[in-house]
């Protein structure tokens, strides 16, 4: 979402995401959806004096707001703005607008979409802060909901609902091409290769995750 812009710097709207692609909010790298808006990550490369310069610092504080009023145009042009006031100058994020946010990336085309559990229970510190190592408990924080709390919890019953509704319809691509059978992971495992974990150790390793129930690594 953060970087797909027009060249004037506005958000694409959601049919103009490619269908061959992978659509989310954010990633691991990057501020979550409310540590964006909320400017969190901001904050937090400065008090880890990660900006080069005061000068360089206020120029990211400037383009956040301009985002924030992008990204709400963006959601008006799709009548997705929630119900009530939310102001682009508002410095906190909504199950709401968190939820229409993911609705304007659940209507593009593309094939896959990634819904963080941060992006769902608003978390605002991300997994992982790029250029720092032991300034920053990166790949360290759990989750406030343990995986048997996620059924329960009103924020994710309402995205899991939302997106149920609108990623079943057809776009112009499934259209086109017809239905595909799609196989949803069960559960995910990430592997990092390097030059003592190659490919046939990632190989071998696959019995014993799917003993496991690792459905997709």
């Amino acid at each position: 979402l953060l970087f797909e812009r027009t060249p004037d710097g506005d958000y694409i709207g959601p049919e103009d995401y490619p269908a061959d692609a992978l659509v989310a909010a954010s990633s691991h790298d990057l501020a979550t959806l409310a540590g964006c808006w909320e400017g969190h990550d901001l904050e937090v490369r400065q008090a880890l004096d990660l900006f080069p310069s005061e000068e360089l610092r206020q120029k990211y504080v400037v383009n956040r707001a301009q985002d924030r009023t992008r990204l709400m145009l963006a959601l008006e042009r799709e009548k997705l703005i929630p119900e009530g006031t939310v102001s682009p100058m508002s410095t906190t994020m909504t199950p709401e607008l968190a939820r229409a946010v993911h609705e304007y990336l659940a209507r593009s085309p593309s094939r896959l979409m990634v819904v963080q559990p941060e992006d769902i229970l608003l978390v605002r510190e991300q997994a992982n802060m790029p250029g720092t190592v032991d300034e920053h408990p990166n790949w360290r924080r759990k989750l406030a909901l343990t995986l048997e709390e996620f059924e329960r919890d009103e924020r994710f019953v309402a995205m899991t609902e939302m997106l149920n509704r609108v990623r079943p319809a057809p776009g112009p691509v499934r259209e086109k091409h017809g239905q595909t059978q799609v196989r949803i992971p069960l559960a995910t495992y990430r592997l990092q290769l390097n030059r003592d974990f190659t490919f046939k150790d990632a190989i071998a390793l696959i019995p014993y995750l799917a003993r496991l129930g690792v459905s997709h690594v």
